[in-house]
């Protein structure tokens, strides 16, 4: 990206699924 963009939308969602991955505990996607 050039410099001074913005976060992508992706890149927004990407750190958040991140960001709450890790705060809650791994659980068995359902069937």
């Amino acid at each position: 990206l050039p410099p001074g963009s913005g976060p992508t939308p992706i890149q927004v969602v990407s750190e958040l699924i991140d960001h709450t991955m890790a705060a809650v505990p791994i659980r068995p996607a359902p069937a």
